[in-house]
């Protein structure tokens, strides 16, 4: 394994932190599903996400994503009884949103659990800084079939092949991180239930 990889040192020169964040599905399983399709499907790649603190630059990000015209608002739409919010990944306050973004319709309570652990993340790192996302208390997720808004043809199961134990006994599948440099034993993930970080203390090939 190695220790640091190209990206990460050049990360470290320029001043730019690497973090991970840690997505509980708990209260969020419409957008976990909307993580998940993305990732399933390879539009995002497997890659890291760039913070961009800039609140101004959001709307420009989610017009583009398509979320600003809310498709879900339409009660004409198939898949309107699952919530009349947009949930967009990647998330408009990230460098890597907009025009590629995968569209879910999800409730006001998913929006706002997805909403509020954002903002909790955010607060521990700076504008600029990458991160990992993974994935926790996801079983759920993986039993709703028929739900996805705008690919109801795929098959509804999680096919990452990589997941990850963490000090707490939580479970994770990795959603991004960097190719060159992944999550692994010893890395640190933020997430909201400790409100701090927790460290991965063993990987698990699926």
């Amino acid at each position: 394994m190695k220790l640091f990889s190209i990206f990460s040192l050049f990360l470290i020169l320029s001043g730019v932190t690497e973090a991970n964040f840690a997505w509980d599905c708990t209260k969020s399983i419409g957008t976990c599903q909307n993580y998940r399709y993305a990732a399933k499907c390879g539009r995002m790649g497997r890659r890291r996400f760039t913070y961009d603190s800039n609140a101004k630059a959001r709307p420009g990000c989610l017009t583009a994503s398509g979320c600003s015209r809310n498709p879900c608002n339409s009660k004409n739409l198939k898949f309107f009884k699952f919530g009349n919010l947009c949930d967009e990944f990647p998330f408009a306050s990230v460098q890597e949103g907009g025009r590629n973004a995968h569209l879910r319709c999800v409730n006001i309570n998913e929006n706002r659990s997805e909403g509020g652990q954002l903002r909790g993340f955010y607060r521990t790192i700076k504008n600029g800084d990458k991160f990992g996302i993974t994935v926790k208390n996801y079983r759920r997720a993986q039993d709703l079939k028929g739900t996805e808004e705008f690919d109801p043809d795929e098959e509804d199961e999680f096919v990452l092949d990589e997941a990850l134990e963490t000090d707490d006994g939580e479970m994770h599948l990795v959603i991004a991180d960097d190719p060159d440099g992944p999550i692994s034993v010893g890395h640190e993930i933020w997430s909201e239930s400790v409100n701090g970080t927790v460290r991965v203390i063993r990987e698990i090939f699926e």
